[in-house]
C-alpha cells in the first residue's frame, strides 16, 4: 500500500483482537508494533452477571430476568441467540408473556426486513431485539441499555465485542449471560464439523489441478488413493499440509480444558507460515497455476 498507492498513514481498527492477530494485522499492514494502542475490554460502566438455567426453562427465566431489576424497564435491550430458529421463537414468546414492544433479527430475513427492525430499534420504537451475531455489526446505538446471552457465546472474543454494545454514552448499563450446559455441548461439537481437514483440501486441490479427467468412479474415504500433485503443484501440496496442520491444531486447543497444561504449549505456526499466510498462498498459486493451464 505504501509502494503502489502511496498511502502515508495506515489506521488498523479491530474490536477484538487477540495478541497474535493484533500482531498479524501489523506486519500484513506494515505497521510497528510500538504503535499499537489498546483500549480496555472492559469499561466500568458494564454491569456483568450471570445465570445457569436448562434448555426446558430457558424462556421462562428469560421473562423472570427481564421482568425484575436491574432489567425492568430498560428502553433498549438486545437478546443474544445462537439459532435463527432460536430468534424467532423467542421473540415470539417474549411478545405473548408481557413484553409486546419485541422483534426478531437474523441473516435469514431479508435485506427490507432487516432495516425496518433496526431503524425501529435505533429510533426507541422497539424496546427489544432477538437476533443472532449477525445483529450489531456496524450499529452504533449509544444508549443500549442491557444485552443478554440467552446462549452460551461461541467464544470469549464474541462475547466482548456483543456486551460491548451496551453502554456507548458512558451510561449504567447491563449485561447477562445465561448458561446451560447443553450449550457447551453443542458447541464443542460444532468445533468438529465448522472446518476442514488436509485430506479434504487434498481431495479438492487434486481435482482441480489433476492432469487428465478422471473417468473412474470416487472411491470410498478409506479406499480413495490420492496422487501426488506433479511440477510445481508439489509446493502448494506441502504448504497444504502447514495450513491443515494449522486448523487441526486450533481446533484441538479449543478442546482443551482451560486448566490443562498443555493448551498453551500448541505451536501456532509452522515453517513460519502462520493460518492466514497459508490461506492468502494457496489462493495466489490456485490463481496462477490456473492460469497457466488455461494458457
Amino acid at each position: 500500500m505504501h509502494e503502489v498507492f502511496r498511502v502515508e498513514r495506515i489506521l488498523g481498527l479491530t474490536a477484538t483482537a487477540t495478541a497474535s492477530t493484533t500482531m498479524q494485522v501489523c506486519a500484513h499492514l506494515g505497521i510497528p508494533p510500538g504503535n499499537i494502542v489498546r483500549a480496555p475490554l472492559r469499561r466500568s460502566n458494564l454491569i456483568l452477571s450471570a445465570s445457569q438455567t436448562s434448555h426446558d426453562s430457558r424462556f421462562q427465566a428469560l421473562v423472570a430476568l427481564l421482568s425484575a431489576a436491574p432489567f425492568k424497564g430498560l428502553h433498549s435491550l438486545v437478546v443474544y441467540v445462537s439459532y435463527q430458529k432460536s430468534a424467532e421463537a423467542l421473540a415470539r414468546y417474549l411478545q405473548q408473556n408481557g413484553f409486546p414492544s419485541c422483534a426478531y433479527y437474523h441473516a435469514g430475513l431479508s435485506l427490507p426486513q432487516r432495516h425496518a427492525v433496526q431503524s425501529r430499534f435505533m429510533r426507541n420504537k422497539l424496546a427489544i431485539v432477538v437476533a443472532t451475531c449477525a445483529f450489531g455489526m456496524g450499529l452504533d446505538k449509544r444508549d443500549i441499555r442491557g444485552v443478554v446471552h440467552a446462549n452460551l457465546p461461541r467464544s470469549f472474543e464474541s462475547y466482548i465485542q456483543e456486551i460491548g454494545r451496551a453502554g456507548r454514552d458512558g451510561h449504567l448499563s447491563f449485561c447477562h449471560a445465561m448458561w446451560d450446559p447443553q450449550d457447551e455441548h453443542i458447541s464443542r461439537s460444532l468445533l468438529y464439523t465448522n472446518g476442514v481437514d488436509r485430506y479434504q483440501l487434498h481431495r479438492l486441490l487434486t481435482k482441480i489441478f489433476q492432469r487428465k479427467p478422471s473417468s473412474q468412479p470416487l472411491l470410498h474415504h478409506h479406499q480413495e488413493q490420492q496422487q501426488p500433485l506433479p511440477g510445481d503443484e508439489e509446493v502448494l501440496n506441502r504448504r497444504l499440509v502447514y495450513v491443515a496442520l494449522e486448523v487441526e491444531q486450533l481446533r484441538t486447543q479449543m478442546v482443551c480444558d482451560k486448566h490443562s497444561a498443555t493448551r498453551d504449549r500448541l505451536p501456532v505456526r509452522r515453517d513460519g507460515m502462520d493460518v492466514l499466510t497459508g490461506i492468502h498462498f494457496l489462493c495466489a498459486h490456485a490463481r496462477s497455476l490456473s492460469c497457466a493451464r488455461r494458457s
